[in-house]
Parts: C-alpha cells; structure tokens; sequence
C-alpha cells in the first residue's frame, strides 16, 4: 500500500481485506479498500471500484462473508455511504444496507454484537438524524437500533475502541473522562440498552488514551494504549481487567510497552496474545511495533528472531530508534488454516499484521 493501513480482516480462505488512507495498492487503484491474496498480490476479483473518498479506519467481517467498514467518507464506488457502508463478497456496494445519512463525524471503531448487530465508536453526535453520543448500534440493515439509547451519555472525548460482550453489553475505550456524568476515565461499560453498566467500576481508570480493547472468552478484558498507569499502579500501554472493571491481577507484563499500543489479538490455537503499536520494547525486552505474549502478560521470546534477536520487528540489522519511533502496527489479524487431513494434517496460524512500516525484519513489506 502506498499509505497507511488502520485495520484489517482476515477471511477464511486467508485472503486479507484491508482498510486505511491508500490510494493504491501493489500500483492498482484502490482508495481506502482492497483484498490481498495470501501471497500478498492484489485480489483483483474483489473489485470496490472508485473505493472510499476518504479514511476507512474499521472493518468487521459477516459470517456471509460481507464486509462492514467504517471511516470518514462519505461515498464508496460513488454510493452515499456517510462513515459506514456494507460491501459484498466481491467488493460491491450492498444496498440492502442503507445507514441513511450515517455518522456526523468519524468511525474510528466497528465491531459485530449480538444478533448480527454493529456497534460503532468514534467522533459523532448524531447518527441518521438520532443523537448517539459516540456510539450507536446498528441493526443488520444499518438502521439505527432505538432500544440502544446512548443519547443521554454526553460523553466528553472520543471512543477508540469498542468491545461487544455476548450479554450484549457494550466495553468503549477512548478519551473521554466522563459517561453520562460519572466519572469514567478512559474506559466503561454499557448496559445492553446504551445506559452505564454502574456495576463495571475501573476506579481511576487510565491516565491517557486506550486506544483498543479485547473482551477474551472468560469474560477478563485486555485494554491497550498510551497510557503509563491504570487506577494506581504502574501500566505501559497494556493491562487486563477482570469482568468487574478491576485490574487484572495475574496478568504481569512488567514494564510492558515504552509507547502506544494499537492493537490486541488473541490467538486461541496458541494461547498467545499478539501486541501491536508503536513501540520499541515490551517490558525491556526489544521488539519494534509487534510483539508475543504469554497469557500471563510475559514477553514470548521465542517469537521472532530467537539468536541474535536482531530482526526483533519491523527493522533492519541496523537499528536506530529515532528512525523507526513512528513507524506502528494498527492492525492485527489472524485465521488458523490445515493443510492435509488426518495424521498428515498440518494447522499453521499466520499473523497478519498492517499499519505505517516499510520494511519487516529487514526485508520488504510495505505497510
């Protein structure tokens, strides 16, 4: 890609759908959207014509293999799509999915909920003429769902992220200080019906921005961002809490990142956690923009180079931290896949990874 990539999906088939500020991917034209083969060439069955007139910063795949996106445009293939849009399987705007005239501000953040249900975050006061603040959810004809009412939130900052739980329940993460007037630093929970969960309480919450969020399956929550402490104690960029809010704590990641944290993934054939961003180390230990975790929170070594631990990321041999410091992993994705089948079956579980780097361990791989 010619320019950043914000988020990324990974199909089934291990093709990678990938959405950001490009232009062109490969020298073909794609704005905002395109597919990419597993080989890493352009898709060019998956055709999104003219793409998106702006940002595409989220994106969420259906079970039908439709793609959701989110962002700040305001057309896709010339289609008014205000901030969100639905395309096909082969990249045609669906127009079963009508949001009307969509956000008043930018989609930083879009994930599935209950029911085929869409949740989104961002920057918005309104949403198809109803007042949504900051988050809304859709229904799976991008109506305005009406019994999720977060009209009367009054949220003081953005959301970054947004977590659906199965219950319906609703984790946001952002800047914001205050939820419908409680205090709620940086991040809360909604009651299925868009109220305040008052019963998840993260005290004093985080000191600076959260950035993303993971709701693991047993309910515990992985936040990640730029802040450097969450309630009282001493957090660099990631923590996990449990289900009521408090910190997590058996999850130890030491020092953790030295700078913003972007991205969470959760590897279930692996029992790892994949960590994107900004930095240059995770808990002392160097790793440029990506790194792998324990369950615990510790720093899985064996990941990447295990000898020298010279190609710890997205670098040269040659390393100079001034030159890499804004180079980020936005994105992570991953699909386990087998080759062969009984005793001879092979399972391999690849990382996806997109954001604004040039070269991965020394070698290409643009962004």
């Amino acid at each position: 890609a010619n320019d950043d990539i914000f988020a990324l999906v990974v199909q089934p088939d291990q093709s990678v759908v990938i959405g950001g500020a490009f232009t062109e991917y490969n020298a073909f034209l794609r704005n905002g959207i395109a597919r990419v083969n597993f080989d890493g060439t352009i898709d060019d069955s998956f055709n999104p014509g003219n793409g998106a007139d702006g940002l595409v910063t989220s994106l969420a795949l259906q079970q039908d293999g439709k793609i959701l996106m989110g962002g700040d445009f305001r057309s896709v293939n010339g289609v008014n799509r205000y901030r969100v849009a639905r395309l096909n399987i082969q990249g045609s705007v669906d127009a079963t999915f009508n949001p009307g005239v969509g956000a008043d501000g930018t989609v930083w953040s879009l994930a599935l909920s209950t029911n085929g249900s869409i949740v989104i975050g961002g920057q918005f006061d309104n949403f198809n003429n109803y007042q949504r603040s900051r988050v809304a959810r859709l229904d799976t004809l991008g109506n305005v769902d009406l019994t999720f009412d977060t009209s009367n939130l009054r949220l003081d900052g953005t959301v970054w992220a947004v977590a659906p739980q199965s219950d319906g329940k609703v984790v946001i993460g952002g800047d914001f200080t205050t939820v419908g007037g409680v205090p709620r630093s940086r991040v809360a929970r909604l009651n299925a019906d868009g109220s305040l969960d008052a019963s998840f309480d993260p005290l004093l919450g985080a000191n600076n921005t959260v950035r993303t969020l993971l709701v693991q399956a047993d309910g515990h929550i992985l936040v990640g961002g730029s802040f450097t402490q969450f309630h009282t104690a001493a957090h660099h960029g990631l923590t996990r809490l449990l289900s009521s809010g408090a910190v997590d704590p058996s999850f130890s990641p030491g020092t953790g990142a030295n700078d913003t944290v972007f991205s969470v993934f959760y590897a279930p054939a692996e029992f790892r956690i994949y960590v994107g961003g900004q930095f240059t180390s995770f808990n002392g230990t160097r790793r440029v923009a990506v790194a792998r975790l324990f369950l615990d929170g510790t720093v899985d070594t064996s990941f990447l180079d295990t000898a020298y631990n010279q190609y710890a990321g997205l670098i040269t041999p040659l390393f100079n931290p001034d030159l890499y410091k804004h180079k980020a992993v936005y994105a992570l994705g991953q699909q386990d896949f087998t080759i062969g089948t009984g005793t001879n079956a092979v399972t391999y579980a690849d990382l996806a990874i997109g954001g604004s780097f040039d070269l991965v361990g020394g070698g290409g791989g643009s962004r």
